[in-house]
């Protein structure tokens, strides 16, 4: 009987060293776990076409995609985060999950509230370039950090997009509505109405680029 309970001992040893060294998927960049579609998404560096990307996959590869980059930032960012912009981040992603990616497409309004209710606000504690990428453009990758947003911006063939002030612009509240007028926001006007801004992209645009 002692000899089997050795044994016994001795193997759940091996058991607990063998699995040891295994990354949990807490540990296990998350980046990695995400299927190929979404990073084909997210890693694309010409903004156009990764809204248009974007908008193929279905609702649940979205939610998946902006919850992933929320957590992401949130862990690896976290010794830098101050606790305002740990809470920003926490408050957007309760409005997505709890309205839905798809629900908000459907009454985008919702999310253009939300916007105009919270942007002063937020951008207290993050530059406009930051909120561009939490809020706005899905674009991360496995070393993402929120504080690099500067750097990820420049690398976007066509990141400036439009010049504010011309008839114009992406999006009702335009993170994206042309880094030269950062601020902007689309007023009622002649521009045609596009698809895939604002919050988590479920935004579009009638209007033109006002400072």
């Amino acid at each position: 009987m002692k000899k089997h309970l050795f044994i016994c001992f001795i193997g759940l040893i091996l058991v607990a060293c063998s699995t040891k060294d295994k990354l949990t998927p807490t540990q296990t960049n998350k980046f990695e776990l995400l299927p190929q579609a979404i990073k084909a998404v997210v890693k694309t560096k010409n903004t156009q076409v990764m809204k248009q990307s974007y908008l193929l996959l279905n609702y649940k590869e979205q939610e998946i995609l902006w919850n992933t980059k929320w957590d992401m930032i949130l862990e690896k960012d976290k010794q830098t985060l101050s606790i305002e912009q740990k809470n920003i981040i926490l408050n957007i992603a309760n409005f997505v999950n709890t309205k839905t990616i798809k629900n908000l497409f459907k009454n985008p309004q919702d999310g253009t509230n939300f916007l105009k209710d919270n942007l002063n606000y937020f951008k207290q504690h993050f530059t406009e370039e930051q909120l561009y990428l939490l809020i706005e453009c899905p674009y991360f990758e496995s070393d993402f950090s929120i504080f690099k947003s500067n750097n990820y911006i420049n690398e976007f063939s066509n990141a400036r997009g439009p010049i504010a002030g011309v008839n114009n612009c992406s999006c009702y509240y335009s993170l994206s509505c042309g880094f030269i007028g950062l601020g902007s926001s689309c007023l009622d006007g002649k521009c045609q109405k596009v698809q895939g801004c604002g919050i988590v992209g479920t935004s579009n645009c009638t209007g033109t680029c006002s400072k």
